[in-house]
């Protein structure tokens, strides 16, 4: 969408959020207050090729705070709450706390370097009734990840389907998670210094 028209699309969709079933576009476009009661499938775009995302002036005292708590954590972002919310995917946007009890089908698609174990964890921690789970990290280079080992199990009893893509030191973070009726499909990739981030992932894998 042209800049003028984005505009006034992303206007609406704030306007509108407590009528909205189906959305998609950049954080931008989220209401203030974040509450979409009837909200059932939402995609969330990031920077490139993914969709549009304001530049860094234009964000909004809410957004900034999205960044920021991006890189320390989700502690003091601004939680999304969709009680009938069945899917949403993060197409390379920034991660945001969410509380959906309805949702089915999660997509962490192109997850960034700096998103930590605890942070993705403790997404995780609320999708009980999660039935399918994508997660794909950003091959861009950053330091290396901070171990999931010390961080508690999430239990999601009823996820059928996982399929996780990237760093294989990033994808260790399965050893994390308790889903005893899933398949899962691996596309792991391991870094140029070194192979302990693929072992991880081959000893939480064989822990299964």
């Amino acid at each position: 969408l042209k800049r003028g028209r984005f505009d006034c699309y992303s206007e609406l969709a704030r306007r509108s959020a407590h009528r909205l079933q189906w959305l998609r576009g950049p954080a931008s476009i989220l209401s203030a207050r974040r509450n979409y009661p009837i909200l059932r499938a939402l995609h969330l775009t990031g920077p490139g090729p993914h969709g549009p995302v304001p530049s860094q002036g234009r964000l909004n005292k809410h957004e900034r705070n999205i960044v920021h708590s991006h890189e320390h954590g989700l502690g003091h972002a601004i939680p999304l709450n969709a009680p009938v919310l069945e899917r949403l995917i993060f197409d390379g946007a920034t991660l945001i706390p969410f509380c959906a009890p309805s949702l089915r089908v999660l997509v962490l698609h192109s997850v960034r370097p700096g998103a930590c174990p605890s942070s993705l964890l403790a997404l995780l921690r609320t999708t009980l009734r999660l039935e399918e789970l994508e997660l794909t990290f950003s091959l861009a280079h950053s330091p290396p990840s901070t171990s999931c080992v010390q961080h508690i199990a999430v239990e999601l009893p009823q996820l059928k389907a996982a399929r996780l893509a990237g760093p294989a030191e990033r994808l260790s973070i399965w050893g994390r998670i308790r889903a005893p009726l899933a398949s899962v499909q691996v596309h792991a990739f391991a870094g140029a210094e070194t192979t302990a981030g693929l072992d991880a992932l081959l000893q939480a894998l064989s822990a299964r």
